[in-house]
């Protein structure tokens, strides 16, 4: 900041050097020859038109450094990096530097007056609304994000940061605005995000690859499971057909032991008849009626004989039926 100038002290240096440039003209010239009260007032006359020839030297020295200083800082304004706009509280635009009328796509000399928010899209206009309601209610800066809709219909985001302003000269509230453009960094976050979308992606890819590969070393192992299921099915069958082989072995075996049996109870029964045939031969002249009541004993044993006999015949031809239906005769 340009330190003020101290006015008693620059009058009086320049009373001083006003004085020695008069002294310097005074050697190089033959002052008149007059009364000393007109050599004074023609002394003061000169001395003060020095000082308002060095003071209108340095008045204009002054405004060529401040229009130079003026210059700079519209430069520095209109030509920021980044839009600045002053706002009132309904937010129209009251001043906006060049690189604020390139963002909205229009001439600065048709955003005066404008509403902010008409260059908005519709979804960012009541977040505008709330930020600046917030700006002029609190203290400090406030941020917010907005998207802009240009005249040409391209839509970018940006940024906004404001601080409530104010003047001593106007009672009206104000506040300074700036907005920088953040499309690029917004695309790079979709990009940043989509990228890490697509790592995602690919881990669970990766994951689906290891669960079938982990699917086929499950099916393959359920299919030698199955094979060795299928071989053991095949070992069972034969068990199952040598168990079948013994069961008939154990039928045929169980046919003999009733063949010998019935063998044995016939030759017992024709051994019975035989034994009283032999019997009623000796007694049948002294006794008739012993005679009869023996051979009725007889034929009772005989037909004990021809039931025994048919029940094993019978039993012998079940048996050769199940043989033949299996196929083993």
């Amino acid at each position: 900041m340009q330190k003020k100038p101290n006015r008693s002290g620059d009058a009086a240096e320049l009373r001083r050097r006003a004085e020695v440039r008069m002294r310097e003209h005074h050697r190089s010239t033959v002052p008149p020859r007059t009364d000393a009260d007109t050599q004074r007032l023609v002394h003061e006359l000169q001395v003060h038109q020095i000082e308002l020839e060095m003071q209108n030297v340095e008045l204009q020295g002054a405004r060529d450094q401040m229009e130079a200083m003026l210059e700079k800082l519209t430069d520095l304004y209109d030509f920021a990096p980044v839009g600045y706009f002053s706002l009132d509280e309904q937010g129209r635009i009251m001043e906006v530097n060049l690189a604020g009328a390139a963002l909205l796509g229009v001439d600065r000399s048709q955003l005066i007056n404008r509403r902010l928010q008409q260059f908005l899209a519709p979804t960012s206009r009541p977040i505008f609304q709330a930020f600046l309601e917030k700006v002029f209610a609190e203290p400090g800066k406030q941020i917010c994000e907005a998207s802009l809709v240009t005249k040409n219909g391209t839509p970018s985001w940006v940024d906004f940061q404001a601080t409530a302003a104010g003047s001593l000269r106007s009672e009206q509230k104000w506040c300074r605005v700036a907005v920088s453009d953040i499309t690029a960094l917004k695309r790079a976050d979709e990009t940043q995000r989509h990228m890490e979308a697509q790592v995602a992606a690919n881990r669970e890819l990766k994951q689906e690859i290891v669960q079938r590969k982990e699917a086929e070393k499950a099916l393959k192992k359920s299919e030698r499971y199955s094979r060795q299921l299928l071989a053991e099915s095949v070992g069972l069958q034969k068990r199952l057909q040598h168990l079948s082989h013994q069961v008939l072995q154990a039928q045929e075996d169980e046919r003999k032991r009733i063949s010998r049996e019935l063998h044995d109870d016939i030759a017992q029964v024709l051994t019975a008849i035989s034994f009283h045939l032999a019997v009623l031969k000796k007694e049948s002249e002294p006794n008739g009626k012993n005679v009869k009541r023996k051979i009725a004993q007889t034929q009772r044993l005989v037909e004990r004989s021809v039931d025994i006999v048919h029940q094993f015949a019978l039993t012998l031809h079940k048996h050769g039926r199940v043989r033949r239906w299996l196929g083993f005769d």
